[in-house]
């Protein structure tokens, strides 16, 4: 599996959780022809996660702009190659200066990591931070959707000037899970039912200023 794809020069990077742990197996059990990408585009997690919330976005872009984000080189990248490594602190800590050095160099204006340990993960990524990672059990829909919306607010609150010249980490989830798929709605969504809508929503709000 390629370690990341995409353009780091793009202003939103997409920040998942681990290769698949068949992707760790060995040489011979992995395709080398067709070579995964961090959430590949032929994989049905991307479409699970983030296909729906770029459908919101491009959606109102048109609507306001008449245009639409050109996502084909948005860059992505797992937060860690092996899943193994999650729990293993030197590891785990190489990755992280790993990425911060990228974000240091490149600065991003949005990290969109997806759910609780690439979120944990990318928080303690950005330079200037220091400190280990604490357990990223501890986030849950609520808190995430907390984190979100205190991001959201500093990029399109009366205050926001100038915040997209450094990066801001808007936590998504990784999966409505389909026995939680209306409590995930409607705890991100604040009640309004619908997760997709409205976190593509807001984001739509940022990029179109």
């Amino acid at each position: 599996m390629y370690r990341e794809t995409g353009d780091p020069e793009s202003a939103i990077w997409l920040l998942g959780d681990s290769n698949p742990k068949s992707e760790n197996a060995e040489p011979d059990a992995v395709d080398p022809e067709y070579p995964l990408n961090p959430l590949d585009s032929r994989h049905p997690t991307r479409h699970n996660i983030w296909t729906p919330v770029l459908d919101v976005v491009q959606r109102h872009l048109f609507v306001a702009r008449r245009s639409r984000l050109d996502d084909s080189g948005l860059y992505v990248r797992n937060a860690v190659g092996n899943p193994a490594h999650r729990r293993e602190k030197e590891q785990r800590s190489r990755e992280i200066a790993e990425l911060r050095n990228l974000l240091d160099r490149y600065r991003p204006p949005l990290l969109v990591p997806f759910a609780a340990f690439a979120y944990e993960f990318a928080r303690h990524s950005l330079p200037g931070i220091d400190g280990v990672p604490q357990s990223w059990t501890v986030w849950n829909v609520k808190l995430l959707a907390g984190q979100f919306d205190e991001a959201i607010s500093c990029l399109t609150g009366p205050d926001a000037g100038g915040r997209l010249e450094s990066t801001t980490v808007l936590p998504l989830l990784h999966a409505i899970g389909a026995r939680q798929f209306r409590y995930c709605h409607r705890e991100f969504s604040h009640g309004s039912g619908n997760y997709f809508e409205y976190v593509g929503g807001r984001i739509a709000a940022v990029l179109i200023g």
